[in-house]
């Protein structure tokens, strides 16, 4: 559309030049004689009359770029639409992306608690199994005393028997 405008324009402008040199020739050549004089007014009016038409011509292209110029705007603030609704998007996306973390990380901090249990747990135990074994310890150390105990009264008894089979044998002796 525009570059036929353009071309319309031209041609306009090239008649209408012809026409001011044609004019201008005529003004030369015939302004002595009186009778050139309705020739002229003819040209002069043909000349405003293709102004006229390059006036209409150029509003014609005026009111064409207007409309182009507000169509491009309208383009432009639906493409700004566009990019916020994508932006919009993205902060969703983005949003329910730090939710799916933060649902690890509870997660994560759970299965923490669960072992830090288990292991107290498991501590508890071992202190249990550690005392067990002390009190066993304890049970052979005075069952081991006791039998140092009856080993000493097996040797007392042995030395008395010997002292009492000494006697006997003395008395023996004597009689």
């Amino acid at each position: 559309m525009m570059s036929i405008f353009m071309m319309i324009q031209q041609n306009c402008w090239k008649t209408f030049m012809m026409k001011l040199m044609e004019a201008i020739t005529v003004v030369t050549t015939f302004m002595r004689i009186q009778q050139s004089m309705p020739v002229v007014m003819n040209l002069w009016k043909q000349i405003v009359t293709m102004m006229k038409m390059i006036a209409m011509m150029m509003k014609t292209t005026a009111t064409i770029m207007m409309i182009a110029m507000t169509i491009m705007m309208i383009a432009m603030t639906i493409m700004m639409i566009a990019m916020t609704m994508m932006i919009v998007m993205t902060m969703k996306t983005t949003a329910m992306m730090m939710k799916m973390t933060a649902m690890t990380m509870k997660m994560t901090a759970m299965t923490m608690k669960m072992t830090a249990m288990m292991m107290k747990m498991i501590a508890m135990t071992m202190k249990m199994i550690a005392m067990t074994m002390k009190t066993t310890a304890m049970m052979m150390k005075m069952t081991a005393m006791t039998m140092k105990m009856t080993a000493m009264t097996m040797k007392m008894t042995a030395t008395m028997m010997k002292m009492i089979a000494t006697m006997i044998m003395i008395i023996m002796m004597r009689t």
